[in-house]
């Protein structure tokens, strides 16, 4: 049985999602220690000093500029290392599924709870209806691509739909 994830992975995942959360927190007080500054600054002065406008443009541009980092930052990098990390979290506290069948083909470019994944379908056979069912599953795509070949018979252990390890029964015998 080969394992995709590894307690390494979760380890990993959480020491990058720290440092991220730490470089927007080192940056977030940068920019409020620099606006607290120009505030002290700005009530320092007299009532209608000529630099009092020039304060309000610093602090209103470092605003714009902090708002601009923010919204990329924590929508696109930090959100997905915490999709990455929550779902990884998941495969040392949900049920496994294990499932059998034949191996049809991958496909690319999808995402499940925020990860990139490729899909991965196998034909099994439903005993309840009696007819073999396309099932999807989701790979990973930053982990190495299972060595399947069309009709290989394999064994999958899953969480979410997300393939967590492998097996294959035999080579090219369904094809």
């Amino acid at each position: 049985m080969t394992i995709v994830y590894g307690d390494e992975d979760y380890l990993s995942a959480l020491k990058q999602k720290r440092k991220l959360f730490f470089i927007y927190v080192a940056v977030a007080a940068f920019y409020a220690l620099i606006c607290i500054g120009l505030l002290i600054y700005f009530a320092s002065q007299p009532y209608q000093a000529p630099v009092l406008n020039a304060i309000r443009w610093v602090i209103a541009i470092l605003t714009i500029a902090f708002v601009v980092f923010s919204y990329p930052y924590l929508g696109i990098k930090y959100k997905r290392i915490s999709a990455y990390c929550a779902m990884l979290r998941g495969f040392n506290e949900g049920l496994k599924e294990k499932t059998e069948g034949e191996f049809f083909g991958f496909f690319e470019g999808k995402e499940k709870d925020g990860v990139d994944a490729d899909l991965c379908i196998i034909r099994n056979w439903n005993e309840k209806k009696h007819v073999y069912d396309e099932r999807q599953y989701y790979i990973d795509r930053e982990k190495p691509v299972p060595p399947f070949e069309t009709g290989d018979y394999v064994r999958l252990i899953l969480q979410g739909n997300v393939l967590i390890a492998y097996e294959i029964l035999e080579k090219g015998v369904m094809a």
